[in-house]
C-alpha cells in the first residue's frame, strides 16, 4: 500500500526472482505516480499487479471478493511527503489488515519519526500492539525511518543474520536490522488511534516543530 516508484516491489522481486508462486499487488492512489514509475523507475516487475486505488479500499475490496490470504502487507503511504494518511494508522484499519493475512502473515509499516520517543511513532506502535500480540520495532539505518511489524505469531529474526543474496549491501543491512528489532508490548494507558480520533497531522507537525526548535537552540 503506497507503491509509488516501486522501491519495495523491486526489492522483493530481487529476493524472489521470477518464481511463479511469488505474487505482489502494489496499490497506488495517484495514477500520475504510476505513470511516472513506469517511465522512470522501471515499474514493470513480472510478478507485480498494479492497482490504482486507495489502499484501504483495495484491501476491503479483496476481502469482499474472497481473495486469497496475504502473507505480507506493507504500508508505505504518505501524503504531501510528510503525513501518513490517518485512515491507514487506526485500530480499525489494522484489524482489517489482520483479517486479510494468512495465519503466519505479517503487517509492516514505515514511519518517519525523529526518535523512538516520538509521540507519532508511539501512537502507531501502540495501536498495532492492540491488534497483534507480537509487535516489533526497528530503527532503519541512520534516517528517520522506523519499521514496525505486527503478527499473530512470534517472529524469529535470526535468519536475517545469515542471509546471502547477490547484493552484499542488502546482506549487510539485513544482518544489522536483525539485531535492532525490539518487541513492543501494548500499553492500555498510552494513545490508541481510531477511525474517529487519529490526529496524525497534528502529531507530525508537532514533531517537526520540536526538531526545528532543537536545531535553532
Amino acid at each position: 500500500i503506497g507503491l509509488a516508484g516501486g522501491t519495495i516491489s523491486r526489492s522483493m522481486q530481487a529476493l524472489y526472482g521470477d518464481d511463479p508462486r511469488f505474487e505482489m499487488q502494489g496499490v497506488e492512489i495517484d495514477p500520475d505516480v504510476i505513470a511516472l514509475g513506469k517511465t522512470y523507475f522501471e515499474l514493470d516487475q513480472p510478478n507485480l499487479a498494479i492497482v490504482n486505488a486507495d489502499g484501504r479500499t483495495a484491501l476491503n475490496l479483496g476481502a469482499n471478493r474472497g481473495a486469497e490470504p496475504l502473507d505480507v502487507v506493507f504500508v508505505d503511504a504518505y501524503a504531501n511527503q510528510l503525513y501518513i494518511p490517518f485512515h491507514l494508522t487506526t485500530r480499525e484499519f489494522f484489524s482489517e489488515v489482520d483479517r486479510r493475512l494468512s495465519p503466519n502473515g505479517i503487517a509492516a509499516i514505515n514511519v518517519n519519526a525523529a526518535s523512538e520517543n516520538s509521540q507519532l511513532l508511539g501512537a502507531i506502535t501502540n495501536t498495532m500492539a492492540g491488534v497483534w500480540p507480537h509487535v516489533y520495532r526497528a530503527h532503519v539505518g541512520d534516517y528517520w525511518n522506523y519499521l514496525i511489524i505486527g503478527s499473530q505469531t512470534p517472529i524469529d529474526f535470526s535468519p536475517l543474520r545469515t542471509v546471502k543474496t547477490p547484493n552484499s549491501e542488502f546482506d549487510e543491512f539485513s544482518q544489522k536490522l536483525s539485531q535492532d528489532f525490539a518487541k513492543i508490548a501494548f500499553d492500555r494507558n498510552a494513545p490508541m488511534l481510531t477511525d474517529d480520533r487519529a490526529p496524525i497531522e497534528q502529531m507530525t507537525d508537532a514533531m517537526f516543530w520540536q526538531e526545528l526548535v532543537k536545531q535553532l537552540q
